[in-house]
């Protein structure tokens, strides 16, 4: 990415996809807020960078500020199912369930089978309780995100059998690629073991999930745990 830069400064396209990388993969969230707000100055009105860069924002704790570039991008393009679900996303992650629902009922009536509207939504109705939607939710999601969910609705059940075998289903099918939702059906199990252990196994693989590590409700019941600030640290964050 950084000769298609070099080779093209003027277009967004490269700093955008620089800026996920850096971000997702090597977690450097300031570097990749700088290439996504370069972005951003070269094409205000291009909907995907300013997806981005919301989320780049939100997960280095600068919310509000997301939340106002998450509110531009529907504004753009208000039949975005990815602008509704960046909204709905970040309005869950801040435990603002109603203002999430309406962001992420809206992504799903332009796009049913969407991913992370389905999962989200799953995990708000089991986060107030509501098992029985929370599943059906996570029942649309793709496999491995819904699987995670039922692990969790399983476990919420009190059908830790039941909950074992997706657990162990997820580690057998998912290890690589999706180490920290196994982490997150973990915490949520109150397993934090497994889950620092899903986590480390996270941090080897360079997980894309990990960019949201301090700012994920599913892991709050790891924060007052030595090693959540270990990891923190270990990534180049700061607490």
């Amino acid at each position: 990415m950084e000769k298609a830069v070099a080779l093209a400064p003027d277009l967004a396209v490269g700093y955008g996809v620089r800026g996920t990388l850096r971000s997702r993969i090597a977690w450097d969230l300031q570097g990749a807020r700088d290439d996504i707000k370069q972005a951003v100055a070269l094409e205000p009105s291009n909907v995907p960078v300013l997806i981005l860069y919301a989320q780049t924002l939100f997960f280095s704790g600068e919310q509000d500020e997301a939340f106002a570039i998450d509110r531009k991008a529907t504004t753009l393009d208000p039949l975005s199912p990815d602008a509704w679900s960046g909204l709905g996303w970040h309005h869950a992650f801040a435990g603002q369930f109603a203002a999430a629902r309406a962001a992420l009922q809206r992504s799903l009536e332009i796009k049913p089978d969407g991913q992370w509207p389905n999962f989200h939504m799953g995990y708000m109705d089991l986060k107030e309780g509501k098992t029985a939607s929370a599943s059906d939710y996570f029942r649309r999601a793709p496999v491995a995100f819904g699987t995670t969910g039922l692990a969790m609705v399983e476990y919420t059940l009190g059908h830790e059998r039941e909950s074992q075998q997706l657990m162990a289903e997820l580690k057998e099918k998912y290890a690589v690629g999706f180490a920290y939702q196994i982490a997150q059906a973990s915490a949520w199990r109150g397993d934090k073991d497994g889950a620092f252990e899903w986590l480390e196994h996270a941090y080897d693989q360079h997980d894309a999930g990990l960019y949201r590590l301090r700012y994920d409700p599913m892991l709050a019941g790891l924060h007052d745990d030595p090693r959540f600030a270990a990891l923190v640290k270990k990534m180049g964050f700061s607490e």
